[in-house]
């Protein structure tokens, strides 16, 4: 009979730890790190997954908990952390002043699975990153570390998957996870509490819709306009998330993408000195993971100022700008397609002095509605820069 007892409580000390044995390590119910001994029994390790679920539940700890399951010898940094001093397996004492170093981890593959029919079914790489609501997938990151093959393994659960499929996932799990003998650092996600690191693979490129399913042949139901948040500081923690298609779900702290059947909008939320993607440029990755770029070069999210203006309606289609109205008492409006000036309407036939920040435009002057001088540095706009 296999049996859950305390062991010891912090300060956490490394021999506390017996190869015999499996541990749970519980930090108050913000997640639970399952530790597996080389030599613990096969009952023991498979059942350890489980056994930190019937754990969370019996603490009455929230079922978004996370879960990260190890291996001896494949200790996380958030687990060797939790203890005053962690030795690894032949280190040797050195003498003299001793230096840090920060070691790349060469990333070698990811394979992802959906759970189909309780079995898995390996993705398609052009798939990569679109998360349905209603699936669970495991994602296998294989990456090197001193010239050595190490793994994680991601199980994902959908908000509205089954609970055959959930259980399916932790048992497909467990099969990955005694092919590489054990290796795998195993780690659920909970839909919406995804963590750095699971972030960190997508490379700003993941988007989780609320429900449906990614199953060929089943047609999800088209909700007509659906809204997709977009958080993130950087393409590394970068993720765009569906939440419900009405006003109140946006706010000013989040920028949000509006797909329609034939328009995307981007709309961001009124953040002083907010630059996207560090100022220089927002990456759209907007539908069924195809690249949108569209380019806004050192203008700021809540004032743009051009032509001594201000941006007040920006419509973006695909990442490119179709419209830009700009308003300063003689221009009425001022069309960028595709990077280039279509039109520029002035209302009153007088010297307007045009000045594009950050540009390479210094002077446009228009008098009695003729161009006069146009001095470009570059002749053309580049990606949208302005």
């Amino acid at each position: 009979i296999l049996v859950v007892q305390e062991v010891a409580m912090q300060p956490l000390t490394q021999d506390l730890l017996h190869s015999t044995d499996c541990y749970i390590v519980d930090q108050g119910g913000f997640s639970v790190l399952v530790w597996k001994g080389k030599e613990a029994s096969i009952e023991e390790r498979r059942s350890a997954l489980g056994r930190a679920v019937g754990f969370i539940k019996a603490k009455n700890y929230s079922s978004s908990t996370n879960v990260e399951v190890m291996a001896e010898g494949g200790e996380s940094a958030m687990f060797k952390q939790l203890f005053i001093s962690w030795t690894e397996k032949g280190q040797t004492k050195g003498l003299g002043n001793s230096h840090t170093y920060l070691l790349k981890l060469a990333v070698v593959f990811a394979q992802i699975w959906r759970i189909e029919d309780l079995e898995l079914r390996e993705l398609h790489p052009g798939s990569f990153g679109q998360f349905y609501g209603g699936d669970c997938y495991l994602v296998l990151y294989t990456y090197k570390r001193a010239n050595k093959l190490q793994y994680i393994l991601y199980m994902w659960q959908g908000r509205h998957a089954t609970q055959d499929e959930i259980t399916a996932c932790a048992y497909q799990a467990v099969a990955i996870d005694n092919k590489y003998s054990g290796v795998p650092v195993q780690v659920r996600v909970v839909m919406g509490k995804e963590p750095r690191h699971f972030l960190a693979i997508f490379k700003g490129k993941l988007i989780i819709f609320e429900g449906g399913t990614g199953r060929a042949g089943v047609t999800n139901p088209g909700p007509g306009a659906r809204l997709f948040q977009v958080r993130g500081t950087h393409e590394m923690n970068t993720r765009a998330t569906e939440v419900p298609a009405r006003s109140s779900s946006l706010n000013t702290n989040d920028v949000f993408l509006l797909k329609t059947d034939h328009i995307i909008y981007l709309w961001y939320g009124k953040v002083l000195h907010c630059y996207l993607c560090y100022g220089k440029a927002i990456h759209c990755y907007l539908w069924y993971g195809k690249v949108r770029h569209c380019y806004l070069w050192y203008l700021k999210v809540l004032h743009c100022y051009l032509c001594y203006g201000k941006v007040l309606y920006c419509y973006l289609w695909y990442g490119k700008v179709l419209y830009c109205y700009l308003w300063y008492g003689k221009v009425r409006h001022c069309y960028l397609c595709y990077g280039k000036v279509r039109h520029c309407y002035l209302w009153y036939f007088k010297v307007l002095y045009c000045y594009l920040w950050y540009g390479k435009v210094r002077h446009c002057y228009l008098c009695y509605g003729t161009v006069r001088h146009c001095y470009l540095c570059y002749c053309k706009v580049r990606h949208c820069y302005l």
